[in-house]
């Protein structure tokens, strides 16, 4: 009798609670709504993408509405505005919750600083959602600093149109991709678009190379390990030199955004770039997708095997913010939601990193996505991008050495005897 009387009093109370607010809400006395926005916690998120802006507004909107964490994205038109603000803010209270960050040595001075949250505990709740090999590339000397929102694998695009009239298919051994390269010369299409419109496309190549020929001596050179002028490298470079030599390439001043554009007049017949580069076929006016399709650039020795480049885009925790716990709630849920997932491939038109979705909705939306699946599958074998495989002093300097070699492809000794020198100085 007594329990039921209880409830009773509990039932009367929530009643008139209720009655109460809407009446006072009516006249202006009493606004509920602020009740509800006393719930939303608001975590701030540095980042440089002033173009996915409105997504990260949106993803926000939709974090606040599951889990009442509203992201506050804020961007920086500059990389170097961006990484200025967030050592500066790291060492006081106004630091962001959420930064977007680069990963392999590159991350190394964040992490080193003791100013970002470890993150293990986070990776063991969400490893399940993330693609195998993405937790390994985002640890450094077993401390896990961070959380990606975008993986992108590196392929080769191909034109299947361009191909189909030439009859090529893409190759399968290095020498038969070598003879490819001679005959769309032949034939006046530029077999790759790369060039260094901007400075870091002038390490894809090198990294592709060296990748394809030895996997393990490129990251002993991460490391500052081993020699430039070493056998393995010097045949790498030669490798280089001889396409640079016949001319297999585009005009060096073309910025990466318009590979799209004559890629898709069929003036080019590789791209070698991220799957994000999907996005830029995607914005083409009247291009059809089932044109593009994805290979990897055949491995120079055995040495070479089973590799794919990786990027990773990711977000680290500042431990001076305000909302630490909050930040990492956000990032649990951001990995493990399947709506969050959905958005990221409408909205973007980047390639999942999450492991939500099906095949069949992977491929509804791009068929450019399952073949990039199928070849992340068949290359086990992942090696950081050269952009953040190496400290970044070291990759500034190679930017230069590099682009000289692309205009003096004889001088390719002397530029390997200068990276061995580099690193002297910087390891």
């Amino acid at each position: 009798m007594k329990k039921t009387n209880k409830a009773k009093i509990i039932k009367a109370t929530f009643v008139f609670t209720f009655l109460f607010i809407f009446m006072f809400s009516g006249l202006g006395l009493f606004n509920y709504s602020s009740i509800l926005a006393e719930e939303i916690t608001e975590i701030d998120l540095y980042h440089d993408n002033p173009e996915w802006q409105d997504f990260w507004v949106e993803l926000g909107e939709l974090s606040a509405e599951e889990i009442g964490i509203k992201l506050n994205p804020i961007y920086f038109d500059e990389t170097e505005t961006l990484e200025t603000r967030v050592r500066t803010d790291l060492r006081t209270a106004d630091a962001p919750e959420l930064f977007k960050w680069w990963f392999g040595e590159r991350a190394r001075p964040i992490v080193e600083s003791g100013m970002v949250e470890e993150l293990s505990d986070l990776w063991d709740k969400t490893e399940e959602f993330i693609n195998p090999g993405v937790r390994e590339a985002l640890t450094l000397d077993g401390f896990a600093y961070s959380m990606p929102y975008d993986v992108a694998n590196w392929v080769w695009f191909y034109n299947k149109e361009v191909f189909e009239e030439h009859g090529q298919t893409p190759p399968e051994t290095f020498d038969e991709f070598m003879n490819q390269l001679d005959y769309f010369r032949e034939n006046d299409i530029d077999p790759i678009a790369h060039s260094f419109g901007e400075s870091w496309q002038a390490t894809i190549l090198a990294a592709e190379l060296l990748i394809a020929t030895d996997i393990e001596k490129y990251e002993r050179l991460n490391r500052g390990e081993g020699s430039w002028t070493s056998d393995t490298v010097v045949e790498a470079f030669e490798i280089w030199k001889e396409m640079l030599e016949n001319d297999y390439f585009v005009a060096m001043d073309y910025s990466y955004p318009e590979y799209a554009e004559i890629f898709a007049r069929g003036e080019v017949a590789y791209i070698p770039m991220g799957s994000w580069y999907n996005s830029f076929f995607a914005a083409i006016e009247d291009f059809d997708l089932e044109n593009v399709g994805v290979t990897m650039m055949p491995p120079i020795t055995p040495a070479g095997e089973g590799t794919m480049m990786i990027e990773a885009t990711n977000m680290m925790v500042s431990s001076n913010a305000p909302e630490v716990e909050k930040a990492k709630e956000w990032l649990e849920w951001n990995a493990s939601s399947r709506e969050a997932s959905e958005l990221f491939v409408s909205e973007l038109g980047l390639l999942p990193w999450r492991t939500h979705l099906t095949e069949e909705e992977i491929d509804e939306a791009s068929p450019v996505f399952t073949e990039i699946n199928r070849l992340d599958e068949e290359n086990p074998r992942k090696a950081i991008r050269f952009f953040e495989a190496f400290p970044s002093d070291f990759v500034r300097y190679a930017e230069d050495q590099f682009m000289d070699m692309m205009l003096n492809p004889e001088n390719y000794m002397e530029v390997l005897e200068n990276l061995d020198a580099q690193v002297e100085e910087i390891w």
